[in-house]
């Protein structure tokens, strides 16, 4: 309650500044900017503290990732291995800004596939890191990890974390996975949080789909993440608490040792968080597209 009350002295501090300084001196989008800042981070205080004690969202911490997957991906790790191993993470970006960034550090090696350049030489870390810059589809995902295994002496069946985060075809990614028989104790997905369950909805495939915001046709539902997974042996262990972006799965081979968390999907299930960010990247609009494709999706059930 303390962070809640010093953010809103600073907000209403702003406020008090801008009604009270002489027009003509007062720079209107510093002012504005300010007032962004506050309010996000009243947000991420308020997130904090709405953390449900029944999933391990309480332990999101902001390290390399964009917001606080750190934080669980490390407890996961905390109760699992027992030395660095090996993760697969699809859309890494510029390489600067992940969700496998933290394990790097710690010793993990990993295995990136991206479609943009890093934002570092890679060449410096060939023995811990294969990165393949590639256009990643459902048709050639499987190969290109096969491939990245072997640049860091591994291989498919030793893949210990598996993260997807590609705006669009992550289910169909996912599932090609899964389908080829990668088997990780892990997975970290990101899902569309703007459907809560029980909706199970999915974008419908397009190898060469990329994701204009603010469109939410973008991804699939948790629910059709759970009725996955489940099938494959894996149970939700969390979603990240401030924004709602990523689902965090384990195998049923380690029930045991997340006795703390709920099976409910409704104590771990985030929504979106839509104004944690005041950007365009996160204002999601509804479309035109969004909306068919659900209704053709909840049509599919009812036959």
């Amino acid at each position: 309650m303390k962070g809640i009350r010093k953010v809103l002295q600073k907000l209403v501090s702003s406020l008090r500044s801008l009604v009270l300084s002489p027009p003509q001196s007062l720079l209107v989008q510093e002012v504005v900017e300010e007032l962004v800042r506050h309010t996000d981070q009243l947000t991420d205080v308020i997130s904090v503290v709405n953390r449900n004690e029944k999933s391990l969202s309480r332990f999101g911490k902001q390290v390399f990732s964009q917001s606080d997957e750190d934080g669980i991906t490390l407890e996961i790790v905390r109760r699992i291995f027992d030395q660095p191993g090996v993760v697969v993470e699809i859309g890494v970006g510029d390489g600067i800004e992940n969700n496998s960034l933290v394990l790097l550090s710690m010793g993990w090696r990993a295995v990136w596939v991206g479609n943009e350049e890093l934002g570092f030489d890679e060449s410096e870390f060939k023995s811990t890191i294969s990165y393949a810059k590639s256009w990643v589809t459902k048709d050639n995902v499987a190969e290109t990890v096969k491939h990245g295994c072997r640049s860091v002496n591994s291989d498919m069946s030793l893949i210990d974390i598996l993260m997807v985060d590609l705006d669009g075809n992550d289910f169909y990614v996912t599932q090609a996975l899964l389908d080829c028989g990668i088997l990780p104790s892990v997975l970290v997905l990101e899902y569309n949080s703007y459907l809560p369950p029980p909706i199970d909805w999915k974008m419908e495939y397009n190898a060469e789909n990329v994701w204009t915001p603010p469109s939410l046709n973008y991804d699939a539902s948790l629910q059709a993440y759970i009725n996955l997974l489940s099938k494959h042996g894996y149970f939700l262990v969390a979603c990240n608490a401030q924004t709602g972006n990523n689902a965090f799965f384990v195998k049923n081979d380690f029930a045991g040792k997340f006795g703390d968390v709920s099976r409910e999907i409704g104590d771990l299930y985030v929504g979106r968080a839509q104004n944690v960010y005041n950007t365009p990247h996160n204002k999601k609009k509804l479309s035109r597209d969004f909306v068919e494709s659900v209704l053709r999706a909840g049509a599919s059930l009812s036959k």
